[in-house]
């Protein structure tokens, strides 16, 4: 299947977008604008054609943290703006040349809080790509597991290829590595200062106090 760069999202994608955005309305009090449906593109046939392939990459994907790990509670009235994490994993797939990534719900029962839900992500392997997939966490809502699940997999596209999206929030973690960077130049440059004084220190007292100060105190 070929990609396009105009704008086919999936029905699943759509109401997503209204869903959330609905919440970041309802938590600042706005008024939800409308969107379009656009027309619907699933990887349905993908997966009836490879029902093992699909099997044996659910069966391996694991998450590197908690496997019943829940989405976190989010405060959608500090959301000054959102961009679609689904939407954003296609247009980077489209991007990377890689084919359009395929979702399969998992629906489980858990004893406190009831039905939830994930999402396994798979992207179908190229002639020069192999296959890839991701899992999100769970939550009881539906359209925010599938935003994780496609932010997961956002990660380990940009992990393998060794790019990254440049948007504000890179600007905003460059502006913390370079401060981090900085700030541990300072730390070595203070450890290489307090060592050479040390150093001049424990020479001056042997010279004075010989007695004093035995051949093991440098490693105390």
């Amino acid at each position: 299947m070929s990609n396009s760069n105009t704008f086919q999202g999936t029905y699943e994608e759509a109401a997503s977008v209204e869903h959330i955005r609905a919440l970041i309305a309802e938590a600042r009090g706005d008024s939800p604008n409308p969107i379009s449906v656009a027309d619907r593109l699933r990887q349905e046939w993908w997966a009836s054609e490879n029902p093992d392939e699909v099997a044996r990459l659910i069966s391996n994907t694991r998450r590197t943290g908690p496997a019943d790990e829940m989405i976190p509670d989010h405060d959608w009235s500090k959301v000054a703006g959102w961009r679609n994490r689904q939407t954003a994993l296609r247009q980077l797939c489209n991007e990377l040349s890689r084919p359009t990534p395929y979702y399969q719900i998992q629906t489980r029962d858990f004893t406190i809080v009831g039905i939830v839900h994930r999402f396994f992500m798979l992207i179908p392997s190229r002639l020069r790509t192999g296959a890839l997939s991701a899992v999100g966490r769970f939550s009881t809502n539906p359209h925010l597991a599938r935003e994780d699940a496609a932010a997961e997999m956002i990660r380990v596209l940009l992990e393998i290829s060794g790019k990254h999206l440049d948007d504000y929030n890179y600007d905003l973690l460059d502006e913390a590595l370079s401060l981090n960077y900085e700030l541990q130049w300072e730390i070595g440059a203070v450890k290489s200062s307090y060592r050479e004084l040390r150093s001049s220190y424990r020479y001056a007292l042997r010279c004075n106090n010989p007695d004093l100060v035995d051949s093991n105190s440098d490693s105390s």
